[in-house]
């Protein structure tokens, strides 16, 4: 059933905008007394013929006896009218009040005699005193109370819920999708040092030595010097100085014999590389290649080098990884501090939407094999902070449908919390609600419906209401047929009850 309580400057189209939107097949209508706007008859019946679009029962509650018998007379079901409780407060007042009309006249003209005076003012005085001891006893012994007891029939509700922690509310979302959160930051200094691991080799000295070089033709062959030699794995000498290597002739025996010459060479290339054993250069390069040969009949030896040890990319990569991993473990420590046991917490992502590392500095400290590498960082973390009291009202809000239904109980069961992935600050949160759900119930606007009904309206009324039950009915005086007319006498009790 709805309830709409009209003001006194509203008429019939005050109504009508209500109706358009509700779906309530049972309207009470509680207007005032004759002549405000709503009680005329021209408004009655105007209210009367706009229905007809969409019939729905509408019932006229006045205290005023006129407005009920020209609504009854317009159609309309009528509720109200003066109780028998009214009535007697009535006569119990006349008396005074007709004394007291009589001793204002009387006293202006006795003013100067004190004993007429008292003479004139002593029988109402009395009667004011009788009059106070019965409305005393009225309101201490007959005043009307009632106590009605209603169930709620209830269900037990279990629903997933998803929300979002948002840094900049501060209250819940109309939308019951919005949570308030907020964000909280600490940073971290530090530095480490560990020893350089990269080695690089430097190249000290050539390879020297000495090689012959064959002349097998009938002229002499100028051999300049920087004239290149090679080996038989590829690596390459030069001569020392100029040489002419002698013509080919005959021996005592009439055999040709090569014209040679020995040269002195070094390696191109410092380092080991040019320390070779007999026989390993075989060839010569350039111009003379098809003119002359080589042959190596001792060791080239000379070439040296040394080992150097320096800070590679792995190194600073290595120590920046393991400083930020402290520094991080460090900072989520002084977070998880920062919050009471009713709050959860999100982590901002690292290197992702925050330049969490401020500083960073690498140096390097000794020579050699003693050579070491330290940097230093500054990290600042970031989290958002949700408080599990908000989790708990978004959870009643949407159990109860924004307020569409009522919270039976007060426990409220929550499982399955997720803090999924942080966007600028705000996080979303995942959830499981459960709890005990029935009508929504108001008990101040029942109980204003109710005032001065007659027991047999007020049960009807109830009974109008889905998802509810009448379980008990008590009032008093138990001889009067109307409930109290002061909705602060009237109180109800909603009893839930689970459905099976």
């Amino acid at each position: 059933m709805m309830v709409i309580e009209v003001p006194i400057d509203a008429d019939a189209d005050y109504v009508l905008s209500l109706l358009r939107h509700s779906n309530e097949s049972s309207v009470l209508l509680i207007v005032g007394s004759y002549g405000s706007a709503m009680t005329s008859r021209v408004e009655l019946n105007r209210l009367r013929w706009e229905i007809q679009e969409r019939p729905r029962t509408i019932t006229i509650h006045s205290y005023d006896s006129t407005v009920t018998a020209m609504a009854r007379d317009c159609g309309f079901d009528v509720v109200g009218g003066r109780s028998p409780l009214d009535r007697l407060v009535a006569y119990l007042a006349t008396p005074f009040l007709h004394s007291y009309k009589l001793m204002v006249p009387q006293t202006r003209s006795v003013l100067n005699s004190r004993g007429l005076l008292l003479s004139v003012i002593k029988g109402p005085l009395v009667l004011g005193v009788a009059v106070a001891l019965i409305i005393g006893l009225y309101i201490s012994i007959l005043y009307p109370s009632a106590e009605i007891s209603i169930m709620a029939n209830g269900q037990e509700k279990s629903s997933g819920f998803r929300v979002i922690a948002d840094p900049s509310t501060e209250i819940i979302g109309p939308q019951r999708e919005v949570i308030p959160a907020r964000v909280i930051e600490v940073t971290q200094r530090g530095s480490r040092t560990s020893v350089a691991t990269g080695e690089r080799v430097e190249p000290l000295t050539r390879a020297t030595g000495r090689v012959t070089l064959i002349n097998p033709t009938a002229a002499k062959v100028f051999v300049p010097r920087g004239t290149v030699l090679s080996s038989k794995s590829g690596v390459q000498f030069e001569t020392s100085s100029d040489v002419l290597v002698p013509e080919s002739n005959t021996d005592q025996s009439n055999l040709v014999v090569d014209g040679e010459v020995v040269v002195a060479i070094a390696a191109q290339a410092k380092g080991n590389v040019g320390n070779l054993s007999v026989g390993e250069i075989d060839k010569v390069l350039g111009p003379l290649r098809f003119t002359l040969s080589v042959r190596q009949e001792q060791d080239l030896r000379g070439g040296s080098q040394s080992t150097r040890r320096y800070v590679s990319e792995q190194d600073t990569k290595s120590l920046s990884a393991t400083l930020m991993n402290e520094l991080l473990a460090l900072a989520r420590s002084d977070l998880e501090s920062k919050i009471s046991d009713t709050e959860m917490m999100r982590f901002w992502p690292d290197r992702i939407q925050d330049p969490i590392l401020t500083q960073e500095k690498f140096d390097e400290i000794g020579t050699g094999r003693h050579l070491h590498t330290s940097v230093t960082q500054e990290v600042i973390l970031r989290a958002t902070v949700i408080s599990m009291h908000d989790i708990v009202e978004a959870a009643m809000i949407n159990l109860t449908d924004a307020g569409r239904l009522s919270l039976l109980s007060n426990e409220i069961g929550l499982t399955n919390i997720e803090l999924g992935s942080v966007m600028g600050g705000r996080v979303a949160v995942r959830f499981r609600a459960s709890g005990l759900v029935g009508p929504g119930i108001n008990e101040s606007q029942i109980a204003e419906s109710l005032r001065e009904l007659s027991i047999d309206e007020a049960t009807s009324m109830l009974n109008q209401i889905d998802g509810i039950e009448i379980v008990g009915f008590n009032y008093w005086p138990r001889f009067s047929s109307n409930l109290p007319r002061w909705a602060s006498r009237i109180t109800v009790i909603v009893n839930n009850d689970v459905a099976g």
